[in-house]
This record gives structure tokens, sequence and C-alpha cells, in this order.
């Protein structure tokens, strides 16, 4: 992971450079404190959904219909996660150079909204207590596969681009050396950050494969590295 992160650091100081002379707009930005906030907060939202899911999976269910509605409950609640999500980054402002990773995990939030409202729909049919004349089952219960699969890539894709958020922490000013060594939050607010992790995850940061979790770890592990807060200037 960390080295997943300093290929998409190279990759942010190509886009940065060409924006470090542009001029602020009117828009005041979100402080970039608040931005890793919201996404940490949106992350524990959505783990707590994704354990609920995998505790409900272990109790046995009186029937398949129990079991689908279950799945239909715990899609909507999902879906409202990700609403949620989705409406706090519109209501952001960032510096342009971040802008187009604000817009894509926007897009990626949408675009798992979409796709969980079709697999509501298809799971709705399949909980009628008679079949709907005209319905092919068969070709609905073949979409169930791609439709996880489509959910798993957007989640691969999530996680891919976590690093944006240690972008977003990063001082543009450069140190006696040249160096981007500082963050732009300081110490307090570093620790705080690093607090709401660590109590929205606590153990399962060091043990899940959980996309969302380990989201959470590998910008833990950037707050916790060597770049040096606003209040350590020398």
């Amino acid at each position: 992971m960390k080295k997943l992160f300093v290929i998409l650091f190279a990759l942010f100081l190509s886009i940065a450079v060409p924006f470090a002379n542009v001029a602020a707009e009117s828009t005041v930005n979100t402080p970039p404190a608040d931005v890793v906030y919201e996404h940490i907060r949106f992350w524990g939202e959505m783990y707590n959904v994704q354990k609920a899911i995998v505790k409900d999976t272990s109790i046995k269910k009186k029937d398949q219909t129990e079991q689908i509605l279950n799945n239909i409950y715990f899609i909507s609640k999902t879906i409202l996660v990700l609403q949620t999500g989705k409406t706090a980054l519109e209501n952001m402002h960032v510096l342009p150079q971040f802008e187009e990773f604000r817009k894509a995990t926007i897009f990626l939030y949408s675009e798992k909204i979409e796709i969980l409202n079709v697999m509501r729909k298809i799971l709705t049919e399949f909980a009628r207590k008679t079949p709907k004349p005209g319905v092919d089952y068969s070709k609905l219960a073949a979409m169930l596969p791609q439709i996880r699969a489509q959910i798993d890539y957007l989640d691969t894709t999530l996680f891919e681009m976590t690093a944006w958020l240690g972008f977003i922490l990063i001082d543009e000013k450069p140190d006696k050396e040249g160096h981007m060594s500082h963050l732009n939050i300081s110490s307090e607010e570093r620790q705080s950050l690093v607090k709401k992790i660590d109590s929205t995850f606590g153990n399962d940061l060091k043990t899940s494969k959980n996309y969302t979790v380990m989201s959470a770890f590998v910008l833990k592990e950037f707050l916790k590295g060597p770049h040096k807060s606003t209040d350590e200037w020398k």
C-alpha cells in the first residue's frame, strides 16, 4: 500500500505543479482537515452497514424471502450513506488541483448508487409471493453476479483514490531544501484525525481486508508519517 501511495503521490506532483501559481478563487475553500474528516465519517457509516450485513448473514432465516427482504434493507441503507457522502462532497470547495479527485469520487458514489438501485429492483422482483407474468427471472438472476463484480471494481477504485486525501493535506510551500515536507494542518488537528480513525475502526485496522477499513488504515499511516505539521515550521 505504501508503494501505491508513492506512485499516486508522483502523479499528484505532476498535476499540482502547473497549478502552483493559480490565484485563489473567490469561493472559500473547505479546510483540508474538514474534507478528510468527512471521509473518515463516511467510511465509518459505511463500515457499520457492512458489519451489520456480515452479522445478518450469520443468522439463520426462516425462508429465502426473509433473506431477500433483509438484503433490500441493507442495500437501501448503503444507498442512503452514499447519498449523504455524495452531498457532502458536492457542497465542498477545494483547490483546482484537487477538483478532479473530488469530482471523480462523486462520480464513483453516483455509479455505485445507480448499480445498487438496479440490484434492489431485481431483488424486489424475487421477493414477490407470486411470479410476475412476463418477467424473465433467469435473466435477472444472471445479472446479480455481474452487478457484484461492478461493485467490487468501484470499491477497489475508491480505495486506490484514498491517496488524494493525503495530497490535500500537504502544504505546497516548500521547506529550505525545496521539499514539500509539511502538512497544512496543526499537530492538534492531525492527532484529532488519527483519534477519529482509531475510535471508528479500532483493532479492525490491523486485521480487516475490507476496502473501507484499508482506506482508513492508509490515511492513518500517512498522518503518522514524517511530514511535519503547520506548527512545526522553523
